[in-house]
């Protein structure tokens, strides 16, 4: 809304300009720099380990996690100076109404404000819920021997006696009785399928019966093979190329080694940069506006002061090396200069 005031302003400006003179400040640029990431994460299944051997499956047996920076965009701003002096033009001149599409006049400062900028947020816990939950213990048959003395000989018998023993099952355990499930459903959905099944299937009852099998074998596979996500996050940050800077490279974030994308790193981190240099701007010479010689002894000449763009090389670069180059203007690295205006 602050913009659409703005403009409307502006165009009512002649109006305006009738009542009084206006301020303006010279031009300014300033640059956005947006920044989309991805965050891929793939959670492990509590059997993936045993995957491999158990069902020929080649999956991570460790969770995932990540990281990368899907786009880079560079987008330029033209704003008032906010550093600049404010000057004043006399009222109806065309010339300087002129200049006001370029948004070079301004009745009050205005300013952008950038996005904040949000780092990755926690990776969630991984989630298997219940399904294909086994029960936490097996029966294991073991052979005891016991002493007995015969009563008819006297001498010492040893023989053996075999009991069950429950015991609790080891994560191993638990993959091969889940790795028997699928294959069984496989199994049993391959037979339905071909009629080679005691009972007889036909029209919704296969179907049924078949959907159910699929239902079992996605549940249990799924603890097998794990399951990812994808997040993608948008930061923004900001860069003002000043022409009193001592270098013109400016630090616009930092990819930090867990992947988040900061504007301060602390000594951390890998930089990404924007270096900006000034090709030329040629001197502008203005010659003087014919003035009556009376009123020219009598008051200063009126001027109206603008800027002229320095057309700058700008490239990005990814911890010192070069990843992108174009060439942009750039307002204050320019040259400032004045002309007369008629009143």
């Amino acid at each position: 809304m602050k913009k659409i005031a703005a403009f409307a302003a502006l165009l009512l400006l002649p109006l305006y300009a009738l009542a009084q003179d206006v301020t303006y400040a010279l031009p300014f640029t300033s640059f956005t720099i947006e920044v989309d990431a991805v965050q891929e994460i793939h959670h492990a299944g509590p059997y993936s380990p045993f995957a491999k051997d158990l069902l020929n499956l080649d999956v991570p047996a460790a969770d995932v996690n990540k990281r990368y920076i899907k786009a880079i965009r560079i987008v330029p701003h033209l704003e008032a100076d906010p550093w600049s002096p404010r000057y004043t033009a006399p009222a109806g001149n065309s010339t300087l109404l002129a200049m006001s599409v370029q948004g070079l006049i301004s009745f009050a400062d205005m300013q952008e404000t950038g996005d904040v900028s949000w780092r990755f947020s926690p990776i969630v816990k991984s989630d298997f819920g219940t399904s294909g939950i086994t029960g936490p213990t097996k029966l294991t048959k073991q052979i005891e021997y016991k002493t007995a003395i015969s009563e008819e000989t006297g001498e010492v018998l040893r023989y053996p006696v075999e009991h069950s023993v429950s015991m609790a099952k080891t994560l191993e355990d638990k993959a091969e009785e889940a790795a028997d499930v699928i294959l069984n459903a496989r199994k049993d959905r391959h037979n339905i399928a071909i009629g080679n099944t005691d009972a007889n299937y036909s029209g919704e009852s296969m179907a049924a019966a078949l959907g159910e099998l699929t239902k079992i074998e996605e549940e249990y596979l799924l603890l097998f093979t794990g399951y990812g996500e994808t997040k993608e996050f948008s930061h923004t940050f900001e860069v003002l190329p000043s022409a009193t800077a001592r270098t013109n490279r400016y630090t616009a974030f930092y990819v930090l080694e867990d992947g988040s994308i900061v504007k301060e790193n602390k000594g951390k981190g890998k930089p990404y940069e924007l270096e900006f240099t000034p090709i030329s701007v040629p001197d502008v010479k203005s010659e003087p506006a014919p003035v009556d010689a009376k009123k020219k002894s009598a008051e200063k000449v009126a001027t109206i002061h603008y800027r002229i763009p320095a057309i700058c090389r700008l490239r990005l670069l990814e911890n010192g090396s070069p990843i992108l180059e174009t060439r942009v203007p750039v307002y204050q690295l320019g040259r400032e200069n004045e002309m007369p205006i008629n009143q």
